[in-house]
């Protein structure tokens, strides 16, 4: 969520704890640690460093967040399992060096019974220090169960402590379920653990230097399997140099980067110089490594993708990635069963496997803008508009839109239509362009007049460009899909937007950009196609575009409007509302309603809304 405010003084800091407590103390001492960086380090790898030592990863900007997600390593730079491992681990082998030479023959206690419990509250701290995050509080409770073991002398299996660990998180904090980070440790995690032993007996027999580079290249790959439907759902980004990269990353990281940057959180206490020094020292390694990783994904072999998967093809992968790690455990029976579901549910994920022979569209909730789905009953998607809020940090194509088509299982457009050429209905679009295969893009301007932003993606994908003129369009052989352009006098530019109208038997809609009082005049006296059950509002049910001569020619049973909450336009106006009312027409809104779908079986409008997960 964004926000403003038109004056300063509107703005009141909320006091803060002013009781000392060791948690208090551990938050000062990041403060500290993040300004001594931010002090001595370039802003190029500053906040790489933050992130590194403290887990800070507010200061990065958009383009190195993506240059870490698309190289495979954004979790090498969250402070998660793999740092509080690593931590615990260095701790243990410090502390037992020292008991084992002069306290272990006086105590007479083995090492792995005392010292886990005594390392847990520094632990803690680091976890504290570092942010908390879900997946350090999950290695942490792992630890906790482990040493809990040590001492009763008992033994587990490694997946039931994970289990055991994410069901006290979940516990304290249900909702930590939906958390792409809850998530992507859990499964990060329980892939390591269930697909590793599947690689190892493979590994047992090769010489110890080629070993442990194929066991480090399969511990990354069972985590990178294992959370892939997980970062495909939420960040619809697939990485292939992680695989390559981590090899390096992954012994950088653990074996220098962490000590040295452990070494830098101690002396910033006794020796402000000494630290900064460290945090040089990371940032002369980091530097290097950050130009490898930039020339690395400039190879087209190793370069991201970016994936949107529908609902049955993520249920579909996590299940097949479940069944390797448990296939050899399977009892005959159950692995024919588990093969059936994974292949009917790979077909019922292929777009156009079945055809429906409907109308449906979705009205998709983008804020204050326009962006519609139609698909026809021939299988034919088209999105007319994308949105676009005036924010310049929030893109509504890559957030919202492209999203929607992957859930919906759009992998390609038949046409992006953009009715015309204002913000809040073309810059979404850009994305979908960048993004999608798309056959053509539809306008009523010419070439030299599109948006230089559009333009762009739309040569370099060599997308076919298809201007219509003023008047009435039949796109295809049969009669159920056609476009307007209005060709008035006026001005405003509004009032030329591309109209879209579609049928299906006795239904008809039709989509009016956003035209005012003079195109709506022209579009009344020419000859719609066929029947109209269903009339997007013009302008967003702006008062410059009264409705009322299309109500009463085309009299629709149903209406929708896409609007924004509580927008500053006060759309739909209350004049529109009313013309409504009167004509006895239900208007469904997506600042009210939500996405909002619409089928048509040919014989009028089923209407669900998107809630909770599902179209209700």
């Amino acid at each position: 969520a964004t926000g403003f405010t038109l004056k300063s003084s509107n703005i009141a800091q909320i006091q803060t704890e002013k009781s000392w407590s060791p948690a208090t103390a551990l938050k000062v001492w990041r403060t500290q640690i993040r300004k001594l960086v931010n002090d001595v380090l370039p802003s190029e790898t500053a906040p790489f460093v933050n992130a590194l030592a403290i887990g800070d990863r507010g200061a990065m900007s958009m383009s190195q967040r993506k240059l870490l997600a698309e190289s495979g390593l954004a979790h090498l730079f969250a402070i998660s399992g793999l740092h509080l491992g690593l931590v615990a681990t260095l701790l243990y082998l410090g502390f037992r060096s020292v008991y084992l030479r002069i306290f272990a023959h006086r105590l007479g206690i083995p090492a792995r019974r005392l010292l886990p419990p005594l390392l847990l509250p520094i632990l803690y701290g680091y976890m504290i220090l570092t942010g908390s995050a879900i997946s350090t509080v999950r290695a942490l409770l792992m630890l906790a169960a482990v040493t809990i073991l040590c001492v009763i002398s008992r033994r587990a299996r490694p997946i039931d402590v994970l289990v055991a660990a994410a069901f006290l998180i979940l516990a304290v904090d249900p909702l930590a379920l939906f958390e792409p980070s809850f998530q992507l440790s859990v499964a990060g995690a329980g892939g390591i653990i269930l697909l590793l032993p599947v690689w190892q007996p493979y590994l047992e027999k090769t010489p110890f230097i080629i070993r442990y580079s194929l066991t480090l290249f399969a511990v990354t790959l069972s985590a990178s399997l294992a959370t892939l439907p997980f970062v495909l759902m939420h960040f619809h980004t697939l990485a292939p140099a992680g695989l390559i990269l981590n090899l390096l990353a992954v012994p950088l990281v653990s074996l220098i980067l962490v000590p040295l940057a452990l070494v830098a959180i101690v002396l910033s206490l006794i020796n402000p110089a000494a630290s900064a020094f460290c945090f040089q020292l990371i940032s002369a390694i980091l530097a290097p490594f950050i130009q490898l990783i930039e020339k690395t994904l400039a190879i087209d072999l190793f370069s991201a993708r970016t994936i949107f998967l529908s609902p049955s093809w993520f249920i579909t992968g996590s299940i097949l990635i479940l069944a390797t790690a448990c296939f050899k455990h399977f009892p005959r029976k159950a692995k024919y069963m588990v093969a059936t579901i994974v292949v009917s549910l790979a077909l019922a994920s292929v777009p156009g496997i079945a055809n429906k022979n409907e109308l449906t569209v979705f009205a998709l909730d983008v804020g204050q803008g326009d962006a519609t789905i139609l698909q026809m009953p021939n299988g034919k998607n088209y999105l007319v508009d994308g949105g676009g809020l005036y924010s310049e940090r929030f893109d509504t194509g890559e957030r919202l839109v492209a999203p929607a088509l992957g859930h919906l299982g759009i992998d390609q457009l038949d046409a992006v239509i953009l009715s015309h050429d204002h913000p809040d209905h073309r810059k979404g679009l850009v994305y979908v362009l960048e993004n999608f295969p798309v056959k053509e893009f539809w306008c009523s301007m010419t070439e030299t007049k599109i948006h230089p932003s559009l333009l762009k993606p739309i040569k370099e994908q060599q997308i076919q460009i298809r201007q219509f003129q003023p008047g009435w369009h039949q796109i295809g052989i049969k009669n159920n899909l056609q476009v307007f352009v209005p060709g008035n006098a006026s001005t405003r530019l509004n009032d030329h937007s591309l109209v879209l109208y579609a049928r299906h038997d006795s239904d008809g809609l039709i989509l009016t950009g956003d035209l005012e009082n003079a195109g709506i005049h022209e579009l009344a006296a020419s000859s719609v196609p066929g029947p109209v059950t269903l009339l997007k509002l013009p302008h967003h049910g702006s008062r410059k575009s009264d409705p009322s001569l299309l109500l009463n020619k085309y009299r629709p049973k149903l209406a929708f409007s896409s609007v924004g909450n509580n927008n500053r336009y006060g759309l739909p106006h209350s004049t529109v509302l009313a013309t409504l009312t009167n004509a006895s027409i239900p208007l469904q809104r997506t600042d009210r309603d939500g996405t909002i779908r619409l089928v048509s079986k040919g014989q009028g409008w089923a209407i669900t809304h998107w809630k909770n997960g599902l179209f209700r």
